[in-house]
């Protein structure tokens, strides 16, 4: 009977033990939140090093990093979030917002950080809402190799000038990613194109395409970009002192530094058409899962990610632009400053839906184009699917 009490005072300590462990209030419990991102080498140091001391300053709160390539980050969430319900945040580029949000994979930010420029802020919002983070700024220019030309080319003629110097045989004077419109935007801004009008209709023209297409394949043709360019084989042989020139942008600064590069940064030259080339402003930030169980703990990682002090961090340690006005009174990199001063000539990156058949059609025609297509029916083709998918949307 004494063991029979004993054992019952036991059960019913243990069950009030449950009970308060259950009942505790959820303060006292520690959550962990996920964070998906693409990083370079640097990158992925310096945010590892900022999970750290977000953890430091925030004890109750884990932030878990998962690594992704920007090639499939997208595409992964969109793929996984229903089932795993991750990552609590994402890291994304600021086109996807639109796409994302009428999946309903995002949800809006109750409150809208401090500090930030306003354009970065808007990069970011859509139908009213803001559903994201802006965390850095991100252009392109013209990058140069200071050991092999002292003045880097304003135009078509002093680039075509360049080609005319004799060189060794695998070495080449301008490099970009050609297949990726991205990169071909600014020429077709200088002509006066553009994506969408005022009202969000799709507005691109033929004219300005064309135009822009026909001086990019032009460039090819005459030997000053060799055929088959990418981003990979573009950084490898830049980095190599193959090529006197790349149009690329902050994220590639790292690599030229590990191999000791003297580089230098200038604004894009110009090419057959009288404006001034106008690379995209691209925005990269952090959204939350609208599936997340996490999300006000979400925005306090977001609170710690847009703060001043984080900011002068990236400032200094990253070579991306920060979103905060109030970081730059510090001087700038000499790269930093021709990639701050571009902005000035940059156009707003869309966020709207359609942009992922931007994306798609005018890479496929870029294919095309210098493959030897012929340019006119090919881009009619591209556009008539454009628009075709621009018809449906607005439809629905």
């Amino acid at each position: 009977m004494k063991h029979f009490h004993i054992l019952s005072v036991l059960v019913a300590a243990t069950l009030t033990l449950s009970s308060l462990i259950a009942c505790a209030p959820a303060a006292s419990r520690r959550v962990s939140l996920t964070l998906w991102l693409d990083t370079n080498d640097k990158e992925m140091h310096f945010f590892k090093q900022l999970a750290r001391q977000f953890e430091q300053e925030h004890p109750r709160l884990r932030l878990k990093l998962r690594f992704v390539s920007f090639e499939n980050l997208k595409p992964r969430f969109q793929g996984q979030v229903g089932e795993t319900r991750e990552p609590d945040i994402l890291y994304m580029m600021n086109d996807w917002v639109g796409e994302l949000v009428e999946q309903n994979l995002l949800r809006p930010l109750s409150q809208t950080p401090q500090g930030l420029m306003p354009q970065a802020l808007q990069s970011m919002r859509y139908g009213g809402n803001l559903y994201g983070a802006p965390f850095v700024l991100q252009t392109i220019g013209l990058v140069y190799n200071r050991d092999l030309i002292a003045k880097p080319p304003t135009d078509s003629n002093s680039l075509q000038a360049l080609q005319a110097k004799q060189r060794p045989k695998d070495h080449y004077t301008l490099l970009y990613d050609q297949r990726n419109f991205y990169y071909h935007a600014p020429w077709f801004h200088a002509c006066g194109g553009q994506i969408f009008d005022a009202r969000g209709h799709l507005a691109i023209r033929p004219e300005p395409l064309l135009r822009s297409l026909s001086w990019a394949r032009s460039l090819q043709r005459k030997g000053v970009v060799p055929q088959g360019a990418s981003y990979s084989v573009m950084v490898n042989l830049f980095s190599a002192g193959q090529s006197d020139l790349m149009v690329t942008g902050p994220w590639s600064i790292s690599l030229l530094e590990e191999n000791q590069l003297s580089y230098g940064v200038a604004p894009l030259p110009r090419g057959d058409c009288p404006g001034t080339p106008k690379p995209f402003i691209g925005v990269k930030g952090f959204g939350i899962n609208r599936l997340s169980d996490h999300h006000e703990e979400a925005e306090q990682v977001i609170a710690f990610l847009t703060s001043r002090k984080i900011q002068q961090q990236v400032l200094s340690e990253l070579d991306n632009l920060p979103v905060r006005a109030d970081v730059y009174q510090t001087r700038l990199k000499p790269a930093q400053q021709v990639f701050f001063s571009q902005l000035n000539q940059s156009v707003p990156m869309p966020n709207h839906p359609l942009m992922k058949y931007v994306w798609q059609e005018m890479n496929w025609l870029l294919g095309q184009v210098f493959d030897g297509q012929p340019i006119q029916p090919r881009m009619d083709e591209a556009l008539e699917r454009l628009y075709r998918q621009a018809r449906r949307h607005e439809a629905a």
